[in-house]
């Protein structure tokens, strides 16, 4: 989920997207959208790297 952070905006992802959508823009809302739901939760996934804390 993260990779989005290193896109360079190239477009190729777009240029083979058969429903020609702006995969770069979704993952990134996307991304802010998982954050924010773990924030929620009281989860940094910021701090984990999304993975799961060991106790």
């Amino acid at each position: 989920m993260f990779k989005i952070k290193n896109c360079k905006d190239c477009g190729s992802c777009k240029s083979r997207c058969p429903y020609g959508l702006d995969i770069p823009s979704i993952l990134k809302e996307m991304l802010d959208d998982y954050i924010r739901f773990a924030e929620n939760l009281g989860i940094n996934i910021l701090e984990t790297g999304g993975r799961k804390h060991e106790k």
